[in-house]
Parts: structure tokens; sequence; C-alpha cells
């Protein structure tokens, strides 16, 4: 199941992984009006200008006009107003996070996956993160730096040093990439996920690292054992009958109508 950000940073927040002041709205914040909306910006410590980000469980909002920035309150309410009456890759908008804006100087790439040919975590980092990291990997695959984890064995430092070193980083980085990448593994085994990624990760001109995006992605199976997940598993379910066979602890998956072909099957 792929989570959306505003899922995922709370998560990040958990395990203390840095990224900026955000706050989540919904269409109700706007139908009671600005005041309300004010409220809640401040309250989340936000200042302008800032980054308002469709929440869709799936990446390439930026290509796509899911991704704007807005410079004041006016500007947030009119842009929010307009994301939330459409959709990204079939996924209805229904909420928007307001994210202040950060001042960096790089943009890097890092994720942890699961690699299912080796049966075990990779972590992949890239000094050419952004919105461009696929066509990056195409033309300059020597960018994309992989090393597996041994699931038997704690992340070790020397896989970290590796990694600064073939990218070619000062080796200054070694202790604050080692703290952020052992957070982002620690979320990866405790929330028993396919993929955790940042893209990008930013770094700032006192050189702190912080996560500008988040992405999830978890073994289905296992969402029932975190509130987090089934919480937001039933909220963006919409076929009734898929809650409803939940409740008697079986898998439903919903079929085309007009179809002359089904299986049933479970267990």
């Amino acid at each position: 199941m792929r989570l959306p950000e505003h899922v995922a940073k709370d998560i990040f927040a958990q395990y203390g992984v840095p990224t900026m002041p955000s706050c989540l709205f919904s269409s109700a914040d706007f139908i009671c009006g600005a005041d309300r909306v004010r409220e809640k910006i401040q309250k989340a410590g936000i200042k302008f200008p800032a980054v308002l980000k469709a929440q869709v469980p799936i990446g390439g909002r930026g290509k796509s006009g899911g991704i704007r920035f807005v410079d004041n309150l006016e500007q947030m309410i009119e842009e929010s107003e307009s994301l939330l009456k459409g959709k990204i890759g079939g996924y209805q908008i229904d909420d928007v996070l307001l994210v202040e804006k950060a001042i960096y100087r790089d943009e890097w790439y890092l994720s942890i996956m699961l690699n299912r040919e080796n049966k075990s975590p990779m972590l992949i980092f890239s000094t050419a993160g952004g919105i461009d990291i696929e066509e990056n990997a195409r033309l300059h695959p020597e960018k994309i730096i992989r090393s597996a984890i041994n699931p038997l064995r704690d992340l070790e430092d020397y896989t970290i040093r590796y990694i600064v070193s073939t990218a070619g980083l000062p080796m200054s980085y070694v202790d604050s990439l080692s703290r952020l990448i052992k957070k982002i593994y620690a979320i990866f085994l405790g929330y028993s996920s396919l993929l955790v990624e940042i893209n990008p990760l930013v770094v700032t001109e006192n050189g702190e690292l912080i996560a500008l995006d988040a992405k999830m992605e978890v073994d289905e199976s296992s969402v029932d054992r975190f509130p987090i997940l089934s919480e937001y598993r039933d909220k963006m379910t919409e076929n009734p009958l898929i809650k409803e066979a939940r409740r008697f602890n079986f898998l439903y998956i919903p079929i085309e109508d007009d179809g002359r072909i089904a299986v049933i099957s479970n267990g």
C-alpha cells in the first residue's frame, strides 16, 4: 500500500527525521473561512513563502500540476481550492499539505527498498536528486549508488562511508548521513516497508539534511498492526464491500461490473 506524503511524514516525525513545518488541509477547513486556515498555519509555525502539495499516493505530482508555490494566505486559499477540485493519476485530491519553503544548496536522493531478487533491503543514494531523478538515472547511471543491506545484521558504518566516498562527497557528511540513514532503515523495518524514499533530500547552507518529500510503500498484510496505517486505509477505501469483507478477516477484490469472468478464491 502506498502512503501519501503527510502520513509518511507523520511516521518520519516518530523517528526524528527532519522535515519542514507543515499542515494538512481539507475542503472543510476552507468552508470554515480564512480565519480557520490562518489559525492552523500559525499553530503549525509555517511562514510564507510556502509550497502547496496535493496529497495522492503516487509520484510525479510536480509534473502533473500538483505542487504549487504560494506567497501569502490569499494565494494559498485560492490554489488549495483549485487543487481540491481535481484529480492526479486517477486519484481525487481530498487533502493538500502546506509546507514551509526551504532554502538549500543541493538536492540528493535517498531510499531503502526491498530488492525482491536478492530478498534483502537495498540502499540507494544519489547526489542528483529532484523531480528528474528517473531521467538522471537513465542518462547518468553512474550517479546512482546502490548497496545491499544484510538483513541479519545492523546497517554497518562502512556502508555509509562507501556511499559518501563513491558519491565524491566530503567525509564530513558521514556522521549526518549515518544518523539519517539509520533512522530511515528503522522505519523500513519497523513498518514492514517495501520502500522508504526521500526525494529530494536537501542540504541547507549550514550543511543540515532535510527531507523535503516523503514516500512510503508498506506490505498490505501488515497494515492492521499499525493504527496510523489502518486509519488511512479505511479512509481511502471507497468500495464498502472491501470494508465489509475485512470485518470477517478475508480479502475482497472488486471487479468490473460489466465483465463475464470472475474468480472466487480466499485463503
